[in-house]
């Protein structure tokens, strides 16, 4: 979960950075909130949260042409279940690879400091600091499905392939071959 979700007083919600759709309500009940008559225009349409009030107890949607309050017990229902980026120390953590575009060098391991900075460990053996880890100059790629395949032989000479690491009486692990998926093939994954 990223940072951005999780509850705090400038955003009780973890709803900043999220789409939501224009609606419109009655001010007066809700912390006397100013609903002006150019909101209209923006019901059903999608705007991105951009910050909250907590005097107001009301969060501003960013439009095309400006800014409105909502309020904050009513926001909820009117959220675009959009899915959320993750960030590139999630993806990291998931077994994305993530390479340098320009070297072709790819980050082996990150570590976040107690301040807050990150450290990332490049394959080719360096060492580079962050303030945060939104890296332009890489490319991302999602983990591909892994199967470990195991080959067993009897005494005989017969031998079968499983996915299960439980040979049936008789027989003995001779083999162990890692796969990976590429689309509808799958592949040994290279060491």
């Amino acid at each position: 979960m990223s940072n951005q979700n999780k509850a705090n007083a400038n955003d009780p919600l973890g709803i900043i950075g999220r789409k939501m759709k224009g609606f419109k309500f009655d001010g007066f009940k809700y912390n006397y909130l100013n609903y002006h008559l150019n909101m209209n225009k923006h019901i059903g349409n999608e705007g991105e949260i951009v910050s909250y009030m907590e005097e107001y107890d009301c969060y501003y949607c960013k439009f095309s042409d400006r800014e409105w309050a909502y309020p904050a017990k009513l926001i909820m229902q009117h959220i675009v279940d959009t899915p959320q980026e993750l960030t590139l120390l999630e993806k990291f953590e998931q077994g994305w690879e993530i390479m340098e575009l320009h070297n072709g060098f790819r980050i082996i391991d990150i570590a976040k400091t107690i301040k807050g900075r990150y450290f990332v460990k490049w394959s080719d053996g360096k060492i580079e600091q962050y303030d945060d880890l939104i890296l332009n100059a890489v490319t991302c790629t999602p983990p591909k499905e892994r199967k470990t395949l195991y080959t067993y032989c009897s005494k005989t000479g017969a031998c079968y392939v499983n996915e299960d690491d439980k040979p049936s009486d008789g027989y003995q692990l001779v083999y162990i071959t890692r796969i990976e998926s590429n689309g509808d093939n799958w592949e040994v994954v290279k060491p």
